[in-house]
């Protein structure tokens, strides 16, 4: 998928324009240099006027690298690390979610869902989940160092921070409340349903936010394929979503509350349960592939700091 803002001075093959220098002769040496402000993906130093064949003056990564796309394997290990790190905390998150929906279900079906233990795990699967969630999504959010100020996924990184910063403040509203006693009254007495209204927005929020930034990183990988992943699972929820409140409306008015209303409405809910576990099938997938290619990459760019793999 074309980035929706492409760099005007990046060529069809990726690479970005060099010229040869004339020299006080009236000759031309023909090795090629930078000539646009180009940072250096490992450090962000400006490579304008070097050789496209030599070496940055700031950290020996090759010129060369920097030119050819903001390919993540030519970045700093250090932020591919970190990078590497928010995905496998993203994916723990998200099965750990999975695993207490499922708990959720299978326990209130069975009516212990507020039994002393069950309701202890309950709590703690879904709080594991939100700290891996929140530490996982920041990692991998991080922005790279080399390229503060030319990233195209600066907009979105930030509405995704920020969301977290949201989310996690609603986490913690909503805990602090629930240590509050009910008969406390006035503004402690809804601290709980504060937070978990502010943490649901800011959930929102983050999906969105974080599906349009893996979209971008994708990219960098490169992975084309990749990218579209992200948009397409988020526009398949939204769907997924609008369908099954449309369905339960449309039961809830042609069958009403009887018998046959009530047998539409497990159907719909059966129906969604069904959809909604193949989305998350999905969405863990893609989360795995990233994972993997955030892996390669930083393998990759390890090998070529360390001087044993050749650039290419």
């Amino acid at each position: 998928m074309p980035d929706p803002t492409p760099d005007p001075d990046l060529l069809a093959d990726g690479t970005y324009a060099v010229e040869p220098v004339a020299e006080p002769g009236g000759g031309t040496d023909f090795t090629p240099v930078v000539e646009l402000e180009r940072v250096c993906l490992r450090c962000g130093y400006d490579l304008r006027g070097l050789a496209a064949a030599g070496l940055c003056p700031e950290c020996g990564a090759p010129v060369i690298n920097s030119l050819r796309g903001r390919h993540l394997r030519y970045s700093d290990p250090a932020f591919l690390t970190m990078l590497s790190i928010g995905a496998r905390l993203v994916l723990a998150a998200f099965v750990l979610l999975v695993i207490g929906w499922a708990w959720a279900v299978v326990t209130r079906a069975i009516g212990v869902f507020w039994v002393g233990s069950v309701s202890l795990a309950s709590a703690a699967l879904g709080l594991g989940a939100s700290i891996c969630g929140l530490a996982g999504w920041w990692l991998i959010s991080s922005p790279d160092p080399a390229l503060r100020g030319h990233d195209p996924a600066d907009r979105s990184r930030s509405v995704l921070r920020a969301s977290l910063i949201v989310a996690a403040a609603g986490m913690m509203l909503s805990h602090f409340g629930g240590m509050i006693p009910v008969t406390a009254g006035g503004m402690f007495a809804n601290l709980t349903r504060a937070g978990f209204l502010l943490g649901t927005l800011a959930g929102l929020v983050k999906f969105f936010a974080a599906m349009s930034y893996l979209a971008r990183l994708a990219q960098r990988i490169p992975d084309e394929d990749l990218a579209m992943s992200p948009r397409f699972l988020r526009n398949v929820l939204v769907v997924i979503v609008l369908a099954s409140i449309a369905l339960m409306v449309l039961v809830v008015t042609s069958s009403g509350f009887g018998p046959g209303g009530m047998i539409g409405s497990y159907v719909v809910i059966l129906a969604t349960g069904v959809a909604l576990l193949v989305w998350s099938l999905l969405y863990i997938a893609m989360l795995r592939l990233f994972g993997r290619e955030i892996d390669e990459a930083r393998r990759v760019a390890a090998r070529i700091e360390e001087g044993a793999l050749r650039p290419f």
